[in-house]
């Protein structure tokens, strides 16, 4: 399959360089990210073509309202999430579970505990190391071995919306040799990969942070309800095969032009009543935050509640396409009541 490319203000100065793993060491440290080159070729290739599975039935999904994390003490980092519009654009994000950051682009392992050592480099280099492996023994492998191995090296790791054929192409290059990708063992990292990571993207609801209210102002609602994604970076998405590119599992982090991560929507794609198609489960949790937007929390849940009580997606049958999360999205957007109006 031909790498796929495409052209970003913060990759890096390079073309020649292939994507690499940077041990970020430190205060800053905020997971294995992995840089990408930019590509050279805006017309990406489609997606090999797969036989996806139904997604399985979730165990024990319990309600979001458990989830609704109302902490009453606010971390000292949080002001970390401040900035302007160009500096929220990279911001760094939670983990899915641990609550560590990690930026654009990222394929972060999990942390199974808050006190674990991420500045370590084992840590760090752990993703590049079993994709390598895997390289070395693919071959040898059988069908059920490769599919749990990817299951193993994707399961939990996030990844940046924007950069999701980018990263696919990173971890392409990281299994075979170039020029040499058997269709099957292809497909089947191409599956693991959009059916194991959760794809993260920023989300801006009609909120004041500022005034810890909900505002209707015509010029500022241009940039809420919808994906936080620039036109270069929409244009781009678009032309993706999005029937191939279905994900199961999607993280809408809902935050501000001056607030970044205030709560985490996570979305999972699973099978209706009628095994005709799938659906959204939604549930929440707040991210460094407490009481002082109480009110927007409670927005997020009853808007949580109705993306759980919706039919099925109107787009994907197997998980999220793009013009799915659009229209999820618009579901954040606040409307006051007509008696309030």
């Amino acid at each position: 399959m031909p790498p796929l490319h495409s052209e970003f203000e913060d990759m890096l100065d390079s073309d020649d360089e292939m994507p690499e793993l940077v041990d970020m060491t430190g205060d800053d440290y905020q997971g294995d990210t992995i840089h990408t080159r930019p590509r050279m070729n805006s017309s990406p290739s489609p997606a090999p073509q797969v036989q996806r599975l139904k997604p399985a039935e979730l165990e024990d999904i319990h309600m979001h309202d458990a989830l609704i994390d109302r902490q009453d003490n606010v971390g000292t980092d949080q002001e970390q999430h401040g900035g302007s519009h160009e500096e929220d654009r990279g911001m760094a994000i939670s983990n899915k579970e641990s609550g560590r950051g990690h930026g654009r682009g990222s394929l972060q392992p999990q942390c199974d505990d808050s006190n674990s050592d991420l500045t370590s480099t084992t840590e760090t280099e752990s993703v590049e190391a079993d994709l390598e492996n895997i390289g070395r023994e693919i071959t040898t492998m059988s069908c059920a071995e490769r599919r749990a191995a990817f299951k193993r090296v994707f399961g939990n790791k996030t990844v940046c919306l924007a950069d999701i054929d980018e990263v696919y192409t990173y971890v392409c290059s990281s299994v075979f040799d170039t020029g040499d990708q058997p269709e099957e063992m292809l497909s089947e990292l191409f599956e693991a990969y959009v059916d194991q990571v959760t794809f993260h993207v920023k989300l801006w609801p009609n909120y004041d942070t500022a005034l810890k209210q909900f505002h209707s102002d015509p010029q500022r609602l241009q940039d809420c309800g919808e994906l936080r994604l620039d036109k270069t970076e929409r244009e781009r998405l678009s032309r993706l095969d999005w029937d191939e590119w279905e994900m199961r599992h999607v993280m809408l982090v809902i935050s501000s032009p001056f607030r970044g991560g205030l709560i985490e929507v996570r979305l999972t794609a699973v099978p209706t009543h009628h095994r005709i198609g799938c659906k959204a489960h939604a549930t929440a949790k707040v991210v460094l935050m407490g009481r002082p937007y109480l009110n927007l929390t409670e927005f997020v849940r009853d808007t949580c509640d109705e993306i759980n009580a919706a039919k099925a997606l109107t787009y994907g049958t197997n998980g999220f396409q793009l013009a799915d999360l659009d229209e999820l999205a618009r579901m954040f957007l606040f409307e006051p009541p007509w008696w309030a109006v």
